[in-house]
């Protein structure tokens, strides 16, 4: 079988190791020459809900042998609408890195 995955990001990276995971070795298409966003930023893995998996970074790890760093926790969120402010605080997610230096979540993928 031959599989083609477009574009090596979060989702094509995963979807590559899990077909890897059964044997079936895919061709990455990415139209740039490198991985990540030729702009960086940071992207965010909410918990504002009551989830099954409390530590996804730990399961990650524990299940898939995938270790990723995230830059930071996330522990407070200002909501701002015109008429109102609210904060949230507590253990609320975790911040990650994006973009093409060798720390974003799409290097660390790879």
């Amino acid at each position: 079988m031959r599989v083609a995955i477009i574009g090596a990001g979060p989702a094509g990276l995963s979807c590559a190791y899990e077909l890897e995971k059964h044997d079936i070795v895919p061709t990455i298409f990415e139209e740039k020459s490198y991985i990540g966003e030729n702009t960086d930023f940071s992207t965010c893995t909410l918990k504002l809900f009551d989830r099954s998996i409390t530590n996804p970074i730990k399961r990650l790890d524990r299940k898939y042998n995938i270790k990723l760093s995230p830059f930071r926790s996330l522990k407070e969120i200002i909501m701002i609408s015109p008429n109102r402010q609210s904060t949230v605080r507590g253990n609320l997610g975790l911040i990650f890195s994006r973009g093409e230096h060798k720390d974003s979540l799409e290097n660390q993928l790879a």
